[in-house]
């Protein structure tokens, strides 16, 4: 016989054996030692290990689902990853083209300035061109100016010269004189005041003035 229970006891053999001629299993008692064993030809299990195995299957049975909820945890978490991936490549792909924006604007935005910068240098230089040639023409006909005062003042050179043989030497002179003149009364206007009571101008709506003046003469040495 393949399999044997050992017992410690001879009511427990025999119970056990009672068990398996019930379940028509070959079986054969025998004392060896201190102990009782049962031989027989099927696996049969005690109520201990009963009780063992089926708190295994429990534990079995609790670790599966445990298992099964972690698994749908996990599922779930998992989702909500491959969510959370599309929505960041989604949001990335929408920074990238507005990034790509961005440049396009800023380098449309450079063209204009570069393109303005040129626009308003060419407008400079041809401004600065403009005022040289300005510069140039009035510097020739100052220089023709020049000439013509030179021309003038040798002619005068001349004449004060053959002056000066003819009547002499002479000098320029500056006179000073006073000079009466009526000027408008600055206290009533011009109209003598009310009924002509002017104390400025006695109502006649003017007031004598002495400036002085000068001028310049010709005096023979």
């Amino acid at each position: 016989m393949a399999n044997k229970n050992t017992f410690e006891n001879f009511k427990e053999a025999s119970d056990f054996a009672k068990s398996l001629a019930k379940n028509g299993v070959r079986h054969n008692i025998k004392h060896e030692g201190m102990l009782w064993v049962v031989y027989h030809d099927s696996t049969i299990i005690s109520d201990t290990e009963s009780r063992e195995l089926e708190e295994c299957r429990a534990a079995i049975l609790d670790r599966d689902y445990k298992l099964a909820a972690l698994k749908r945890e996990f599922e779930a978490k998992e989702q909500q990853f491959h969510v959370h991936i599309k929505n960041l490549k989604a949001e990335n792909a929408s920074l990238q083209k507005k990034a790509e924006n961005v440049l396009l604007q800023n380098g449309l935005l450079r063209d204009s300035i570069e393109d303005e910068i040129s626009e308003r240098l060419a407008d400079e230089r041809k401004a600065l061109d403009n005022l040289k040639d300005g510069a140039s023409k009035e510097r020739e006909k100052l220089q023709e100016e020049v000439v013509k005062l030179n021309c003038k003042m040798h002619r005068l050179s001349l004449l004060e010269k053959a002056y000066s043989e003819k009547f002499g030497e002479a000098e320029v002179i500056t006179v000073k004189e006073k000079v009466n003149s009526n000027r408008v009364c600055p206290r009533c206007g011009g109209d003598g005041g009310v009924q002509g009571g002017c104390q400025k101008c006695d109502g006649k709506g003017w007031v004598e003035s002495t400036e002085t003046q000068t001028r310049e003469v010709v005096k023979l040495v």
